[in-house]
């Protein structure tokens, strides 16, 4: 009996010391790697087997570091190439009237990711009226970016017809409720500008409100009613609005993520900060951003 005892407890310290250890190292290793840390290797070689098995769990997560590494690159190509279709997409940021059109326009767009929801457009729906506008989808990323596709033509073809924006915002509300599966919203500010006269008849379905900088160098927010959304409530209505641009005055359009841009403190920029740089920029046009 004592001697059995012996052999048993050698056996044991030698079971602990060998194999136990061994797989308690292994398993740490393994929960390294399962946690996202993949630069983590298993070392455990007291053993042929131990070694074997090390080895193989190394040249797996070395397999799966070059898989994630190509999955990553296609990904960033595709995203580029997304990123330039949903560009084209846009008029142009800088366009060229004809000499007798009395305003200037210019637009810019910098989405948070490659591909993004906000959108600007406009046209010259005859020599006497300009329709433009700045929307903005729900949402971010992909599903954003084939909204907003979406959306901006709806509304482009609508605008085409010749309609006041809140017949735009109605019709373009109804349709895009019928196909709105994925349950998305959009946000936009629409106006069509009479130039002969400077009348704007503007309409807002739930976007921020515009800046409007005078010529004497004072400036306020345009803070029409709003509608709702866009694909939020199929019977909703929208209200149009009337009023002046004067010569020399200039017309801000923007989405939230200028406004809700925020510094490394977790300060938002704000409508008064945005205000403010607008009324220090030095320029005379109607600008959309």
């Amino acid at each position: 009996l004592l001697l059995f005892a012996l052999v048993f407890v050698l056996v044991s310290i030698l079971v602990q010391k060998i194999v136990i250890n061994g797989i308690y190292r292994v398993n740490s290793s393994l929960e390294k790697i399962t946690c996202g840390n993949l630069e983590e290797k298993v070392q455990v070689t007291n053993t042929d087997e131990f070694k074997a098995l090390s080895e193989g769990i190394n040249a797996t997560v070395a397999a799966l570091k070059n898989a994630i590494k190509e999955t990553a690159a296609r990904i960033d190509a595709e995203l580029k190439f997304a990123h330039a279709i949903q560009v084209s997409g846009l008029p142009e940021p800088n366009p060229v009237f004809p000499e007798q059109v009395p305003f200037t326009l210019a637009a810019s767009m910098k989405t948070a990711r490659e591909v993004g929801g906000d959108f600007y457009d406009y046209l010259l729906i005859d020599e006497d009226h300009l329709w433009f506008m700045v929307a903005d989808v729900s949402g971010k990323g992909i599903p954003a970016a084939l909204f907003m596709m979406t959306s901006k033509t709806l509304l482009h073809n609508l605008a085409e017809k010749g309609l006041p924006p809140k017949d735009i915002f109605q019709q373009g509300n109804r349709e895009i409720c019928a196909r709105n599966e994925a349950g998305m919203f959009v946000t936009a500010w629409m106006g069509i500008l009479e130039l002969s006269s400077g009348r704007l008849e503007c309409a807002n379905a739930g976007h921020n409100p515009p800046l409007l900088l005078h010529a004497d160098g004072s400036s306020e927010f345009l803070r029409i009613p709003p509608g709702l959304v866009l694909g939020g409530m199929e019977t909703s209505k929208y209200r149009g609005n009337t009023l002046f641009l004067k010569a020399g005055e200039r017309i801000i359009l923007y989405t939230d993520g200028v406004t809700e841009a925020q510094n490394p403190s977790g300060d938002f920029f704000a409508e008064e900060r945005m205000q403010q740089t607008m009324l220090n920029q030095n320029r005379s046009k109607v600008t959309l951003q």
